[in-house]
């Protein structure tokens, strides 16, 4: 799988290079594995992430195979954010990209990623946050941009009430949620197919 996802990187990037409306390839998203005997399973403690380290190398040198214009992003272990053994950057055209959930908005909550910019001279990138509410996305882009962090809402809308934008669920759509939970009768072809357009709009 490693070398079919490094294969793929050289396909897209062989695809993409000449793009001017690309921004970046953002390589992994949120490797959640542990390569540590004992430690927590999605790698927020690992000391090494060496297996990681490894493969977003090769993607990188992949992609630099067939495209020297396009940023790199990388995601550290544990939902984007454990580094440890994964830097220094290899690539000068590198983006350290991390992720933002459900914690304080203070400095000390974004202060490592601070720190890698100005130890490794290389952007850093808020690139998820969100699930919250609005006074925490406030505080949040607040810090980010007092800080001269980009950053970028995961999702912007959702089927839900925690995210900056709300798709509502109409009417059609939760008969047809309350069906597949075995707590309605199935609606017609022409029912569904209108629900969905409706969520789609």
């Amino acid at each position: 799988n490693q070398q079919k996802l490094v294969a793929l990187w050289k396909k897209l990037a062989e695809r993409y290079k000449d793009e001017p409306w690309i921004g970046a390839y953002d390589v992994i998203n949120e490797p959640n594995w542990t390569f540590e005997e004992g430690k927590n399973k999605n790698g927020i403690q690992d000391t090494l992430n060496a297996p990681l380290k490894k493969l977003l190398v090769d993607i990188t040198k992949a992609i630099r195979e067939v495209d020297t214009n396009h940023i790199v992003i990388i995601e550290g272990n544990g939902w984007g954010n454990n580094y440890n053994g994964i830097l220094p950057p290899w690539d000068d055209n590198m983006v350290i990209s991390f992720h933002k959930y459900w914690n304080y908005n203070d400095t000390a909550s974004i202060q490592q990623f601070i720190d890698f910019r100005k130890k490794y001279n290389a952007p850093v990138w808020l690139g998820e946050t969100g699930e919250n509410s609005n006074v925490w996305f406030t505080d949040a882009i607040r810090l980010m941009e007092e800080n001269n962090i980009g950053w970028a809402w995961w999702p912007l809308k959702k089927l839900g009430f925690n995210n900056p934008l709300e798709v509502l669920v109409n009417p059609g759509y939760q008969q047809i949620l309350d069906y597949w939970e075995g707590e309605a009768e199935k609606p017609s072809e022409e029912e569904a197919y209108k629900a969905f357009m409706q969520l789609a709009e």
